[in-house]
């Protein structure tokens, strides 16, 4: 049994605590958080609470932990929980940038613990049985997702999610790793080939599309939508050389809001006691899908910069 603890009691917090009583491998040994009345439940209880994560990661009873923090603060908090010799399980992203992300993936090679980012649609049922129904990637013709929802429905009272700095950009820093890890799981290691991004008045990227292939030459292309007036959409969509059209919605079945996430993060917990026992992951679905972030931002300061120097020499 392993015994983790949850450092950040934020919106997707409530997935995780609903999966430790389901799990036969890890138990819920303490929770941290700034708020007092998020950690007050747990008072009367066997889980310990703390105010201060470093606190927490001092406790020695404790194997793993969980970080659910805002994005700006997985780094730091991932390096601390490592340096006292913690697995760790880090919310997507696991970095804002790639140096950060690779000095964690180097970091937990060297001390032989699993550092593991919780990308939950890889377990998300559906899409589980899409990827049964495709027996060779040599039948496959091109991959959609489509990644739509308003934000402000799913950010609850975490109002970072909003803040560009915390968040590290808009639709394609928070929903992008979601989107292009779920692809790379589905067709292997993607390349950004071309981007196209769409701003709001604050500067937030908040809707997307992005053109990726992978190594065989496959072509995939993210839809990223941050102001979907239509409640949310999230599909996979595979398109076959045969004309057959094979897709998976990730919310089938979902009745109540989000409710999907009960299931995913239930086998996210799981896998990540699998990888502690196994003794594997050392970030690399965490660093793949930093990078490939940071390419569709780099593309589009690129491609700006073409358009001015076209300009100018009119």
């Amino acid at each position: 049994m392993i015994h983790i603890g949850i450092i950040g009691l934020g919106v997707i917090a409530q997935y995780y605590l609903a999966a430790f009583p389901q799990s036969m491998t890890a138990k819920l040994k303490a929770v941290c958080d700034l708020d007092d009345s998020k950690t007050e439940p747990y008072l009367d209880t066997d889980v310990c609470t703390y105010s201060d994560y470093l606190e927490l990661l001092k406790d020695p009873s404790i194997d793993a932990v969980v970080i659910n923090l805002p994005n700006d603060l997985h780094f730091k908090a991932c390096q601390d929980a490592l340096a006292y010799g913690k697995h760790v399980c880090c919310e997507k992203p696991l970095t804002l940038n790639v140096d950060e992300a690779k000095k964690l993936k180097q970091v937990a090679q060297r001390t032989e613990l699993t550092l593991f980012t919780a990308f939950h649609r890889r377990y998300n049922q559906p899409l589980i049985e899409l990827k049964q129904q495709v027996s060779s990637l040599d039948e496959v013709s091109h991959v959609d997702i489509y990644y739509l929802e308003k934000i402000e429905e799913h950010a609850g009272n975490d109002t970072w999610y909003l803040d560009p700095e915390k968040c590290g950009g808009g639709c394609i820093a928070d929903n992008g790793p979601n989107a292009f890890d779920t692809l790379e799981w589905l067709i292997g290691p993607l390349a950004v080939k071309k981007v196209e991004i769409a701003r709001d008045d604050k500067g937030m990227d908040i809707e997307a599309v992005v053109n990726l292939e992978n190594h065989q030459g496959l072509t995939a292309t993210t839809y990223l939508d941050w102001a979907y007036q239509k409640g949310e959409d999230k599909r996979v969509v595979f398109t076959m050389k045969d004309g057959r059209v094979l897709s998976s919605d990730m919310l089938r079945g979902s009745v109540a809001f989000k409710s999907s996430l009960f299931h995913e993060y239930a086998r996210v917990i799981d896998d990540f006691v699998l990888h502690i026992t196994e003794r594997r992951g050392a970030g690399e679905e965490g660093l793949s899908a930093v990078k490939l972030v940071k390419h569709c931002y780099a593309l589009e300061v690129e491609e700006q910069h073409d358009l001015e120097r076209n300009v100018s020499s009119l």
